[in-house]
């Protein structure tokens, strides 16, 4: 019986072993080379650090540059700590809270200050993530980015609304302390013309007349009142929000100016306007508004034509209301927002409107305008709205 042949291994070449002993190394050279790229793409700097058992880091390798970020030389910083042994005092806690999650295996996120050598503070999200544990201490890699403009317009952000809420609440007790000093000397006007008027005879109809102007501009007065009144109570949204279809409050806006609409046979077009966000009640508002203010400003129009529609730009909802009626002077386009500002003082309205508009556009995280090429060319209003 024949034995089996016995297994023969051949022996390896050197050259060829060292040939792929040197293939592997410049392939970990290659991976090495594009995870830093990459790294450097997703953060302004990227590294390896271990973590000692009471928390202690111990920076293992970084790309970033110390001169350019925080103006020092790498021979000036702590080669064990490098930026970490910047941070300001202030966050010294956030940043032992983000080593202590390392150290417990978890990935996490944290965001401190940092003190450059020309004292400037900036703002870090530090990004890091742990690979592997042992006798208590554990390695970890991340990636740093600089947020300060982020964190700055975070600040100014609030700053701006906490002067907007105490606007509001001075044009609140203005508006009060107004209404509260003028209703009993308007309610004694009115009531004296009243008396004044139930006296007179129709022997001299030029007083009569003179009565009936001075009740009318009581009447306007009181209106001009409780739209100022309205103007302050409107700076604040409600606590619940809702899902709105523009173009179901267009056709209600529309329909509520149906008297004035009918009378100067005004041509209406709605086109498909976007779902937002917000308060229904005071965008419904705010389309009443521009849509009575089209059509009281139409002039001598043979033709008056109001198209309201919307487009997208730049991630936000326009929505335009236009006119062909009267235009604006370019002069003027700022000022129809301002506070009792009528552009024709003989015209009606208290001057309100428009400026209730503009806050409520505001008051939705958005803002609005009017365009218009001069008398005579109609009118635009713009709303932009969050998307």
């Amino acid at each position: 019986m024949s034995q089996p042949a016995a297994h023969r291994t051949e022996p390896l070449d050197p050259n060829v072993a060292g040939r792929d002993s040197d293939a592997t190394i410049e392939e970990l050279r290659a991976q090495e080379e594009r995870y830093r790229a990459i790294a450097e793409v997703v953060a302004d700097w990227a590294y390896s650090l271990r973590i000692l058992p009471d928390g202690q880091p111990e920076l293992l390798w970084s790309n970033m540059d110390p001169a350019r970020v925080v103006g020092f030389r790498p021979s000036e910083m702590d080669p064990r700590l490098g930026w970490l042994d910047l941070v300001h005092e202030d966050d010294a806690g956030r940043l032992r809270a983000h080593m202590a999650a390392l150290l417990k295996g978890r990935t996490d996120t944290a965001e401190y200050r940092v003190v450059t050598r020309s004292g400037e503070v900036r703002w870090v999200r530090d990004y890091a993530r742990p690979l592997e544990s042992g006798n208590g201490a554990i390695r970890a890699v991340g990636g740093v980015r600089d947020v300060t403009a982020r964190r700055q317009a975070e600040l100014d952000r609030a700053r701006l609304i906490s002067e907007l809420e105490a606007t509001n609440e001075e044009l609140e007790r203005m508006a009060a302390s107004v209404s509260q000093e003028l209703e009993d000397p308007l309610a004694a006007v009115a009531a004296g013309l009243q008396r004044l008027d139930s006296r007179l005879d129709d022997s001299d109809p030029g007083l009569d007349a003179d009565v009936q102007r001075a009740q009318r501009a009581v009447l306007h007065l009181r209106d001009m009142l409780e739209r100022l009144d309205e103007l302050a109570r409107i700076g604040h949204l409600p606590e619940t929000l809702e899902t709105v279809y523009l173009g179901e409050l267009a056709v209600e806006a529309v329909d509520l100016c149906g008297g004035r609409i009918q009378a100067r046979d005004v041509q209406v077009e709605i086109g498909d306007l976007p779902r937002v966000f917000g308060d229904r009640i005071r965008l419904l508002q705010l389309l009443r508004i521009l849509v009575e203010n089209a059509v009281v400003y139409m002039g001598d129009q043979p033709s008056p034509r109001l198209e309201i529609g919307t487009e997208t730009r730049r991630g936000k909802h326009m929505i335009y209301v236009r006119d062909n009626g009267v235009g604006i002077k370019p002069a003027d386009l700022e000022r129809v927002f301002d506070v009792f500002r009528r552009l024709d003082p003989r015209g009606p309205g208290t001057g309100v409107g428009l400026a209730l508009a503009r806050r409520i556009a505001e008051m939705h995280g958005g803002r609005i305008w009017a365009e218009s090429e001069g008398k005579g060319s109609g009118s635009t209003f713009v709303v932009e709205l969050p998307a």
